[in-house]
């Protein structure tokens, strides 16, 4: 009986938030394929993440499941195709930063209020920028190929999941840092077949700051090309395109730099972590054009500002009457902040 999966936080940075995504977000595609209802929680326990399922999980459905693509490879106007197999559905980076384009000069022209009709350009991709940062620092090779080796193990797709499920789900995995080992081996008993073990890290999936890009560490020739092993960078690269928060950043006149950030949860369902998140990044992004500061404040506020418009809009559902006085307001901030960190750390 599987209730409850365990994320080691192993790497010290985002990196251990966006494994944790990645591996959620195959949790969700499993259960809504095979008809289980089942809430699916995100919780911060401090030296781990946990993924709380309010119903016991059924492997043997699961494990009929066909191939799905957990995220998909991207395309740049440099990108290397060749090996990806024609019929894929490529994410046109070129194509969705027009459009992103044209609705950010719709919602400017429209002071910020726009007016929703017909002739109205569609708001863009939530993952938009998560794509295009792939492409404009030159690691949508090893994104790809990332992409590529779970491609390979597509008639295996479903026993790849339960491997996940029962790995992850086992505590004395966690306990010594052995999930995906411990998959590995599950994997080869189902299949005969093994996982990949090691791939190239794209360098932003395990970062050497904190939080953000350092692009003189991450993007030079004079340090060691990262390598990882395969799963780990897998799931951590669904998580990436999935859940990031991206965008070039002002840090001197006329000279941009990329920012990765992600929202970290700390007590929440994740439909409710999705809604908030896609909201946030389509129709109320924060700016990068006046420095690193000033983007992390916007974010900060307009974060702030979307839990607040969904927290409001679920209590105007249950109740014709909504205090938002301001101790209300202050209390409403308090229960908030329980279900993220709203702070970016730098």
């Amino acid at each position: 009986m599987i209730e409850n999966l365990f994320v080691t936080k192993k790497y010290g940075n985002y990196a251990d938030t966006f494994l944790l995504l990645g591996l959620v977000q195959l949790v969700e595609y499993a259960l809504r394929k095979t008809n289980q209802k089942s809430d699916v929680g995100l919780v911060d326990e401090g030296t781990r993440y946990r993924i709380s399922l309010k119903q016991a999980v059924n492997l043997e459905a699961i494990a009929k499941l066909d191939y799905t693509n957990p995220f998909p490879p991207v395309k740049g106007q440099k990108t290397d195709t060749s090996k990806i197999p024609q019929e894929t559905d490529f994410f046109d980076t070129a194509k969705e930063s027009e459009k992103r384009k044209l609705y950010k000069d719709y919602v400017f022209q429209q002071r910020g209020k726009p007016q929703w009709n017909e002739d109205a350009p569609k708001p863009p991709h939530a993952s938009t920028q998560n794509g295009v940062i792939l492409t404009s620092m030159r690691h949508d090779r090893n994104h790809n190929e990332l992409w590529q080796l779970g491609w390979q193990l597509k008639d295996h797709y479903g026993a790849l999941l339960v491997a996940l499920f029962q790995a992850f789900s086992e505590e004395i995995n966690f306990e010594l840092n052995t999930e995906t080992n411990r998959c590995q081996e599950l994997f080869t008993q189902a299949t005969n077949r093994k996982l990949p073990e090691v791939a190239s890290a794209v360098k932003i999936y395990l970062p050497t700051s904190v939080q953000g890009v350092n692009r003189v560490k991450a993007d030079t020739n004079k340090v060691d090309s990262q390598k990882a092993d395969w799963l780990s960078l897998w799931l951590i690269a669904g998580g990436l395109f999935s859940f990031g928060i991206a965008e070039r950043i002002k840090i001197a006149d006329r000279v941009f730099d990329w920012r990765v950030v992600v929202l970290e949860p700390q007590d929440i369902q994740l439909s409710k972590y999705k809604e908030v998140l896609d909201q946030l990044r389509k129709y109320n992004p924060p700016s990068g054009g006046h420095g690193v500061a000033r983007f992390d404040a916007e974010l900060i506020l307009r974060f702030c500002q979307e839990l607040l418009n969904n927290h409001v809009s679920q209590a105007d559902a249950e109740s014709d009457e909504l205090d938002l006085s301001e101790n209300s307001k202050a209390r409403l901030f308090k229960a908030l902040g329980q279900n993220f960190d709203i702070f970016v750390n730098t």
